[in-house]
């Protein structure tokens, strides 16, 4: 009875505070969640866990369809799909599939072809197609011969995208050597990215170095950003001091926020101490609210002190919902307790709203009596 009660008020304060719901709905918000899903799906993929890789990556492109990193998500599940259908006994599994992977390949190519992921997306594609056609699916035929004709107007990138693919299968220290040329000569930024991705699966001692120079100096910041990333799966002190030195050193917000993911993703004491002085001091609200976000997805005593010194230290109202929207994710009686010491005290109406909204999403006793409380006065 006591809870049916406490899901009464609840719903009671929601219909006085419906306007609140509103005011809530940042696309900011959601740009951040999706990134999310889709870098937790990054490290299944680094860790070649192709199964949760893929059911990841499925749940990003069902519920943010909006996101603009809807591209990438195809593109990474096609691939994740195409490997966790080689690691299938069940014939039948394994060409199911390679079509569904098939499938998201063509929304991307077809429905986002100014996406620089496009042709990544064609070349995984053919790669499919190929292994499909040889199972006695002619019909997928259509991909192979459609990106031939493609090709007509420079077969020499298409012929180097192959080789590319095909240097996988060497041996490393060959393929290193080779790699290193391609992606230090050539001036296809599309190859150098591909060549980029291949590298770094090694584990050759000049790698590290090797991706330090390139995101400092490729010409191309999509090539810049992949070295960052893969930087970040490394988790070396070198790599850390690199990508510290390199946030203070560019001015680009893309290539920072990729450095931020990057960094909490490595996990050192060094990299999160950084990411609390970009909390802190930088100057870009967006890479601002990211270093929360992380911060605050850590859900430790620590990272909620931090927050809290956060909120007493800042004026600004979009900086403060995102406190708060972090505070409300750590479940824990003392978060709850904060965020009614926040909202006694709070004079801003808005921010009040927001936190009375996210104490209204918890089952805490003392949530509950402080909503009690403002119904009742």
């Amino acid at each position: 009875m006591k809870k049916i009660k406490s899901i009464g008020f609840i719903l009671m304060l929601c219909m006085l505070l419906g306007s609140a719901l509103a005011d809530l709905k940042e696309p900011q918000a959601k740009e951040d969640e999706s990134l999310k899903v889709l870098d937790e799906a990054k490290k299944y993929i680094y860790e070649k866990d192709w199964e949760d890789a893929v059911s990841k990556l499925e749940d990003m492109v069902q519920k943010y369809k909006k996101s603009r990193y809807l591209d990438e998500s195809l593109y990474w599940l096609g691939y994740s799909m195409q490997k966790l259908s080689r690691e299938l006994d069940n014939f039948n599994q394994q060409i199911q599939i390679k079509q569904e992977a098939v499938q998201h390949l063509n929304k991307l190519i077809q429905e986002m072809n100014q996406s620089s992921w496009v042709n990544d997306a064609k070349l995984l594609r053919i790669e499919i197609s190929e292994e499909l056609v040889k199972r006695g699916l002619n019909n997928y035929k259509e991909y192979i011969n459609g990106s031939l004709a493609e090709s007509e107007e420079d077969p020499e990138t298409a012929l180097k995208l192959v080789a590319l693919d095909a240097l996988m299968n060497m041996e490393e220290d060959k393929a290193f050597s080779i790699l290193k040329e391609v992606i230090n000569k050539n001036e296809d930024p599309q190859i150098r990215k591909k060549a980029v991705f291949i590298i770094s699966q090694g584990r050759d001692p000049e790698l590290i170095p090797f991706l330090i120079k390139l995101a400092k100096n490729d010409p191309d910041q999509e090539v810049r950003e992949q070295a960052i990333f893969w930087l970040g799966q490394k988790r070396t002190k070198q790599s850390i001091d690199a990508m510290i030195e390199l946030y203070d050193s560019v001015s680009d917000a893309e290539v920072k926020a990729n450095l931020i993911f990057s960094l909490q993703d490595s996990d050192s004491p060094r990299a999160w101490k950084k990411i609390v002085d970009i909390a802190k001091n930088e100057k870009d609200t967006r890479l601002r609210k990211q270093a929360i976000f992380w911060f605050g997805e850590r859900k430790t005593p620590e990272s909620l002190a931090v927050l809290l010194d956060f909120y007493s230290k800042t004026d600004e109202t979009e900086f403060k919902k995102q406190i708060i929207f972090q505070i409300s994710q750590i479940d824990s009686k003392k978060a709850v307790e904060q965020l009614i010491k926040i909202a006694q005290k709070e004079k801003d109406p808005e921010i009040k709203k927001q936190i009375i909204f996210w104490l209204g999403q918890s089952q805490d006793e003392a949530a509950i009596e402080y909503l009690k409380e403002i119904i009742n006065k």
